[in-house]
């Protein structure tokens, strides 16, 4: 099939000109009109989007019009050579003999002729409503296109725009220099990002380097038998112990109830059917990151044991609502809806004979193909994110065992509360024995009797916070860091088969490349292994390396493309999936966040309000030194405060 990316330019309208035709505009004559200067490059981009505009727009097929240009010009499919006129005549021949593959709307195309003039009409062009614009007239994309090149390139604006720019710079507060500045970055950035995905991928460690690789290979389609809802609420409740054989003899086992809404499925499962959904999930859809679950001997059989094992499996099950692919899935639809066991077990048994998918044709998304490629972008991601799952997972494993020091930190220091608080209620009961047995000074025994017992209530609530402290620390932190440590193991298990499938292409490559450089510096095309279906010329390829290497050992050539395949799945499938995992554990640290943040708040008002009843209530300088009353204070306060307000207001404020 013809590639039709030139005719087009699906990535960008504007590609970035050659060097001798940026040093031509850099001259200060280019600036005083751009139709002085060689347009040829301009050219072709207006030419570009007037098939960009006529056929892809229109809903033409692009692969068959490419096809009939390549027949009917002369130049076949290098437009640059053609004439706009030609180019006309070709596309009016082709919508004569052809026909769109959906007719576009009178609206939908009225809207998009609209946005498509509409810097025309911004900059004081007449309306389509009053001159309509013809899609033939070369002087309209021209037009479009010096005007781009102009600002873009020259940085050169219309006089209306610059003044437009001027007074949205004093708005916002900015300079002019500050404006240019920012865009000029943005350029660089976009130019840089560009550059460095049509670059070659050096691939350091196998000393070797890769073209940019992108394709998209026919795999099976899902139709999903489920209807997808924004919200799902799902929740793993009410265990329930089971007990093992006829007669209880062999270990029991608990299950839980599985409710889901809005689908409204309900049903119960133990642990091990967890873990068989899981590894289904893994042998199909061998790209994807899939969340963890806890260890079976890890289970703990106590109260709360099984209320965190319980929250696993819920975050488990909310992690596969996140992918809609997954979660039409027939045999996790199975296993949230089929109440009859025997059924479950039998769908659970067709499902053994899944082995891991290594054929793109047994695969399955609902798009009905998959996405092959490799760009220094994707690559670069996979490499840096390899360094820091290999840091993280050490430190996620200190932060988890720190979370548990905490938490005994936080339960020693309220066993030491409690025990401070028992002292002091000690203290009060002894010396409520001896004021019982005095007559007098009972006024200030009474002092005292109060300060013990404030000791006490301020040491028992403190004692409190520090287990409500321990109980945060022990319910979200302690279980966030853990299954966040769980996570970071699933992708290194994905980061890992990425490093297997890099190692087996390019060894395999070197090995190819060598022998396959032997068999040329000897000559013998009988020995190239050369596949019956290829057609060359001798002559061609013997002096022809490059032509050469592409159709001998024919054989091991297809199955290196299929390793090359598998590559550059696992790259892009690792820069999709743990670009999202990243974004998860974000927002999973911004609930933690926000729960904790409230619980704290909740705890630091409560002994707030306990210090302030404290302190308003008694006051040792009240009974020991001074002697000043309750009610004399509260009247040299208000002097004090009077007196305050004298060098504040004038007379009549206070």
């Amino acid at each position: 099939m013809i590639d039709s990316t030139t005719l087009f330019n699906y990535y960008s309208s504007r590609k970035i000109l050659d060097q001798l035709q940026s040093q031509a505009y850099q001259q200060p004559q280019s600036k005083q009109g751009l139709k002085q200067q060689n347009m040829t490059d301009l050219t072709l981009d207006a030419k570009q989007q007037f098939l960009y505009d006529e056929i892809v727009m229109q809903n033409y097929s692009a692969d068959d019009f490419a096809e009939f240009i390549n027949k009917e010009s002369k130049h076949g499919m290098n437009i640059e050579y053609t004439t706009f006129t030609e180019l006309q005549r070709i596309v009016q021949k082709y919508k004569q003999t052809h026909s769109s593959i959906n007719q576009i709307s009178s609206n939908q195309y009225q809207n998009y002729m609209n946005g498509h003039f509409e810097n025309a009409n911004h900059n004081g062009s007449t309306n389509l409503e009053n001159k309509s614009v013809d899609p033939f007239d070369s002087s309209h994309y021209e037009k479009k296109y010096t005007k781009k090149f102009r600002e873009n390139t020259l940085g050169i604006k219309d006089e209306h725009q610059q003044h437009a720019h001027l007074k949205e710079e004093k708005q916002e507060g900015k300079t002019k220099d500050d404006v240019k500045n920012d865009g000029n970055n943005q350029q660089e950035q976009q130019t840089v990002s560009s550059k460095e995905d049509n670059q070659m991928i050096v691939i350091s460690k196998y000393g070797l380097s890769e073209a940019p690789y992108f394709r998209e290979i026919d795999c099976l389609k899902e139709i999903p038998m489920i209807n997808f809802y924004s919200k799902v609420m799902i929740e793993v409740c009410e265990p329930e112990k089971v007990q093992g054989g006829l007669f209880g003899f062999t270990a029991g086992y608990l299950t839980y109830k599985i409710v889901v809404k809005p689908h409204n499925w309900e049903v119960r499962r133990k642990n091990s059917d967890f873990n068989m959904i899981r590894e289904i999930l893994q042998r199909i859809y061998p790209g994807k990151i899939l969340p963890p679950l806890k260890n079976k001997r890890n289970i703990s059989s106590d109260k709360y044991g099984i209320e965190k094992q319980m929250r696993y499996l819920q975050m488990f099950l909310e992690d596969l609502n996140r992918d809609d692919e997954i979660w039409a899935n027939e045999y996790l639809i199975s296993f949230l809806s089929e109440r009859n066991p025997d059924k479950l077990l039998k769908k659970f048994k067709e499902a053994e004979k899944i082995q891991l998918q290594r054929s793109f044709k047994t695969h399955s998304n609902m798009e009905g193909k998959i996405k092959v490629q490799l760009t220094n972008s994707n690559y670069l991601f996979a490499e840096e994110s390899t360094k820091f799952i290999d840091n993280a997972s050490s430190i996620y494993t200190k932060i988890k065992n720190l979370c548990r020091t905490l938490k005994q930190d936080f339960e020693k220091s309220a066993e030491t509360m409690f025990s401070l608080g028992e002292l002091f209620h000690q203290l009060f009961s002894h010396f409520n024995d001896f004021d019982n047995k005095i007559i007098e000074k009972k006024q200030e025994n009474q002092k005292l009797k109060d300060c013990y017992v404030n000791l006490n209530n301020l040491m028992m609530t403190w004692g409190n916070l520090m287990q409500n402290q321990m109980k945060q620390v022990h319910e979200n932190m302690c279980f966030l860091f853990k299954y966040g440590e769980k996570e970071i193991e699933q992708y290194k298990f994905s980061l890992k088969q990425l490093a297997e499938e890099e190692s087996s292409y390019f060894k395999y490559k070197q090995r190819l490349n060598a022998k396959k450089e032997k068999l040329f510096i000897l000559g013998d095309i009988s020995k190239w292994e050369i596949g019956p279906n290829i057609h060359f010329q001798p002559d061609n390829i013997i002096s022809n390396k490059q032509l050469a290497f592409k159709i001998m050992c024919t054989k091991e050539t297809i199955y290196e493309n299929h390793l090359k395949d598998y590559f550059a799945f696992y790259c892009e499938s690792i820069y999709q999936n743990l670009s999202k995992g990243f974004l998860k554990k974000a927002n999973d640290y911004s609930k933690f966040f926000e729960l904790f943040s409230h619980s704290q708040l909740k705890n630091i008002e409560e002994i707030s309000n306990l210090w302030k009843e404290i302190q308003n209530q008694y006051k040792p300088d009240d009974v020991i030194g001074k002697g000043i009353s309750a009610s004399q204070k509260i009247s040299a306060s208000a002097n004090e405060k009077q007196e305050i307000l004298k060098h504040i207001f004038p007379p009549k404020f206070y």
